[in-house]
């Protein structure tokens, strides 16, 4: 194993990644075959250097997180046994039969711990996080350990979402053990992410439901599962198997919070679908050895080579879909005579799989076809998809959702006006007030019924935008981002002026002037006068409509001084974090793309339209029920 190494060695290692030759061109080809290949290559070299950026970008962020140095001294190896290990020789990454190896940096507890705070339940379109710790529980004492899977050769699909078929994984683990401190909630404690947990969760629902149809039993109290020996150790299997951590428990301090949300959903389910022999399903196939556990039952009810989740999240990649979250976000799916079902779907998907490359017009009227059988389908309790939400009452609601001709109608005549914005651009030294953007809408009765925040991916690397609405009414009930690629066509399509709009945040400012660590383009004085008239346009352009605009701790914005200030506090972000700095402006051109709409009925339809690309409401996408 080399020693001393620092994280610069690896940041060189990338820096030396070169493109391939350009291939030779037959003398013998056309001239316009000559072209074609030519202008394949200058793409290629083009992407394979963004690419190279990126990914340098997102390495040198991991490095210099939790206020880690790049000059922070490390051990390196590759990973594998002694075979596929070894010392590392300064090339990365390092590729084997099946495909890159991970790059294992060994060093203080202290120093790994920063890592996995920083990126622990972290989601982005750049990585992919696993925490492979032993034990982060509060007061005991274990490894630190996280591998960071970087994703190389990012595409763009149908839906503006970014696509990556291959990973560059990098593993941080600690020579000694330590004590993690963690946060006051017990799954965070334990080291179970945000996205283990809601795995564990959406099974536990599933379980309940089936026991509530297959044993006509209500469980609409707490006693009622603690009683059922059968129901509360599988529960209790289920935290434990599927968190992959024994010593996660639903048994623990924060199980009755649990069993409360699942009381709350199961007397509102059987409320609204009151008989039936279901199979209940859910998540496809799992990413943790849940068959390796005590029970099969999951397993059991599949009686196909696919999941049903699985299956139709195949299928419906003919539309351009490249997850089934983009069209329907239910969790758990209830569904009587599955081969009938799985027949009637595959009706809607005949001419499409005929039909080969179609145009996108046939494209969308074949997926209005699908939907439209899934909506009888779910008319005629054939099968029930449905989105779980965390209950904190003893009835959940239930909303249904794509399935009726007069919800489509309702969307039509709903509006959520623009109530304030904030874009905070004050300072607490050295960073901005804040990283995000909110916009607050209203409705007849609420004055402030949601808030839409945008913001990076990514916390800690440079990352597009996300929109995030919330319901402030109904905190518990996380809506889901809205897909990205639809809010982009809808800037695009709906806004004067915004046909130039692009979700790049390598388009935008990455580093201050003199500082090219970070690529360019550089927050240089052309940027900075853009950016005065934007700031200022973006409050002028909200008061037109009425709008209470909030820009944050600083002298007004309409004003030279006032920009001037502005200006100097990005500045102190890009010195400090140019990743946040570099998102904040992405944030800011939007929202002076859409305050362009110069009609506030316009307006209003816009951040409308908004809210149900959160929710997945529309005729593009599936029919479910939403279960909060």
């Amino acid at each position: 194993m080399a020693s001393s190494l620092t994280s610069k060695n690896v940041l060189s290692s990338i820096q030396k990644w070169k493109v391939a030759d350009e291939p030779k061109i037959p003398s013998a080809m056309s001239k316009s075959s000559k072209k074609e290949l030519k202008d394949a290559y200058k793409v290629y070299k083009k992407e394979f250097n963004d690419d190279k950026k990126r990914i340098k970008n997102i390495v040198e962020n991991i490095f210099t997180s939790g206020d880690l140095k790049l000059n922070q001294k490390w051990n390196y190896q590759y990973g594998g046994d002694s075979a596929t290990g070894g010392a590392w020789n300064g090339i990365w990454p390092k590729t084997g039969k099946l495909g890159p190896r991970f790059i294992e940096f060994k060093g203080k507890f202290e120093d790994v711990k920063k890592i996995v705070e920083s990126y622990e339940g972290d989601k982005s379109n750049d990585y992919t996080v696993d925490i492979l710790s032993k034990s982060n529980k509060r007061g005991e004492s274990g490894l630190a350990s996280v591998e960071i899977r970087v994703k190389g050769d990012l595409d763009i699909d149908e839906l503006g979402e970014e696509v990556s078929t291959k990973e560059y994984p990098i593993r941080f683990t600690s020579v000694g053990e330590g004590i993690f401190v963690g946060d006051a909630s017990s799954a965070t404690e334990q080291g179970v992410s945000s996205t283990i947990l809601t795995d564990v969760q959406e099974m536990g629902s599933a379980w309940i439901f089936k026991n509530a149809y297959a044993r006509t039993k209500a469980f609409d109290k707490v006693s009622d599962i603690k009683n059922d020996k059968k129901v509360y150790d599988e529960l209790d299997n289920i935290w434990r198997t599927v968190s992959g951590n024994p010593n996660f428990t639903i048994k623990g301090k924060d199980g009755d919070k649990w069993l409360l949300s699942f009381v709350g959903q199961n007397r509102k389910l059987l409320q609204k679908i009151q008989e039936g022999h279901w199979s209940v399903l859910t998540m496809g196939t799992p990413n943790f050895q849940y068959k390796n556990g005590l029970s099969d039952w999951y397993y059991k009810q599949n009686k196909f080579e696919k999941n049903f989740m699985d299956w139709i999240g195949d299928e419906i990649k003919i539309f351009n879909i490249s997850n089934q979250n983009n069209w329907n976000p239910a969790d758990v799916w209830l569904i009587k005579d599955e081969a009938e079902v799985r027949k009637e779907i595959e009706f809607a998907l005949k001419n499409p799989v005929q039909g080969g490359n179609l145009k996108e017009g046939a494209i969308k009227a074949n997926l209005a076809q699908m939907n439209a059988i899934f909506r009888d389908l779910f008319t005629n309790r054939k099968i029930v998809g449905i989105s779980l939400k965390k209950v904190e009452s003893k009835m959940a609601t239930w909303k249904v959702v794509n399935v009726s001709q007069k919800f489509f109608k309702n969307m039509e005549l709903t509006e959520f006006p623009v109530k304030r914005i904030e874009c905070k651009l004050g300072l607490k030294s050295p960073h901005l007030e804040t990283q995000d953007t909110n916009i607050i809408l209203s409705n007849e009765k609420i004055p402030e019924k949601f808030v839409i925040q945008i913001k990076g991916n990514s916390t800690s690397s440079f990352d597009n935008l996300k929109y995030e609405p919330k319901d402030l009414k109904n905190p518990g009930a996380r809506m889901g981002k809205a897909t990205a690629g639809y809010v982009d066509e809808l800037t695009t399509s709906q806004v004067p002026g915004a046909k130039s709009w692009k979700r790049d945040h390598q388009k935008f400012p990455r580093g201050n002037v003199g500082d090219t660590s970070n690529g360019t383009p550089l927050f240089d004085q052309a940027a900075q006068d853009e950016y005065k008239k934007i700031i200022s346009e973006i409050y002028t352009r909200g008061k037109r409509h009425n709008i209470k605009m909030n820009m944050g701790d600083i002298p007004s914005v309409t004003t030279p001084k006032g920009q001037q200030q502005a200006i100097d506090n990005l500045i102190s972000e890009f010195n400090a974090k140019p990743h946040i700095a570099n998102n904040k402006l992405m944030q800011m051109k939007w929202l002076w793309y859409v305050l362009g709409i110069s009609d506030t009925e316009k307006l209003t339809q816009f951040f409308t339209d908004m809210i149900f690309l959160a929710e997945k409401a529309g005729s593009q996408y599936g029919p479910y029920g939403k279960l909060y």
